[in-house]
Parts: structure tokens; sequence; C-alpha cells
């Protein structure tokens, strides 16, 4: 006979004959397949109105599953690769709390939307979002005001 299963997991086979159970009960353990780059997902919080001052963060959530939506645990940080484009940073990425979430930072110092795009493994995930990045409020000391031009002819303009 054969057993199959969609479902990641581990199952008991009992087996019945002429009215007799047998006594060998063996574990069968099916295991998630590959990464599926459709049903997996990315998800930055905020996605929006993110100051752009190297410090402040999008926490950026990564959900692996299998063509079957089972979870994808143990894929290690080196396994991942995160582009932010050329003016943001990620930082790295680690295990989230449920099985196959992992969790990274993105931070950046130019005000501009960016969009997230994950590879775990070799699968580029399709769910590729942005985050937003805004201009921080005025800095006094980082200001400036000139004038142009420095003279203007009284009663009139120039």
């Amino acid at each position: 006979f054969t057993v199959t299963n969609t479902t990641a997991g581990s199952v008991s086979v009992t087996i019945t004959a002429d009215g007799v159970t047998l006594d060998d009960q063996p574990t069968i353990t099916f295991a998630a397949g590959a990464i599926s780059t459709t049903s997996s997902t990315v998800s930055p919080s905020p996605a929006t109105d993110v100051t752009a001052n190297g410090t402040d963060a999008s926490t950026v959530t990564v959900t692996l599953v299998d063509a079957n939506g089972n979870a994808i645990s143990g894929v290690a940080p080196g396994e991942f690769t995160i582009d932010v484009g050329t003016n943001a940073t990620a930082s790295a990425v680690s295990a989230g709390g449920a099985p196959g979430t992992y969790t990274f930072t993105v931070t950046s110092t130019t005000a501009e939307t960016i969009t997230v795009v994950v590879t775990a493994r070799t699968a580029t995930l399709a769910s590729q979002p942005t985050i937003e990045f805004v201009a921080g409020p005025v800095d006094p000391a980082q200001s400036m005001v000139t004038a142009s031009p420095t003279e203007v002819t009284t009663g009139g303009s120039d």
C-alpha cells in the first residue's frame, strides 16, 4: 500500500488484517516541499512614512511555505539574499517566532521608495513590496537661507 499526505508532519500507521491490529505501528514523517515563490510572502511594517535617517526602520517579515502551504523552517541566514537597492540597508535575517517566518529590518538615509526583493535559497519570491522612506523634520543646524540678489534698490524691485 501507499501512504500520501499534503501536510507536513508525522503520522503513525496502524494496520489491521483479518480483524487483528498489528503491533508494529511505524511513524512516517512528511516534510515540506520546495519553497513556493508565489505562495510565500514578504510584508514590511510600516510600509510608508519611514523617516530616512538611517535609524528608523521597517521590519520585514518573510513567510516561507511550499505549494501546499506548509511552513518551511530551517533556512539559515546565509541562504537569504536581500536586495533593497543602493541607498537602503537591510540587516541580517533571523528566524521569527512562528514556523517558516523570518525577519529583518530596512533603513535608509535617502527619501525614496524602495522595492524589497527576497531570495531564499535559490527561490526569488514573487511578493516584492515597497517601503516609502520620507524626509525627516527640518534640522535648523543643517538648514540655511540665502538671498539672491543680496542687494535691492529701495522702493523698487529687481
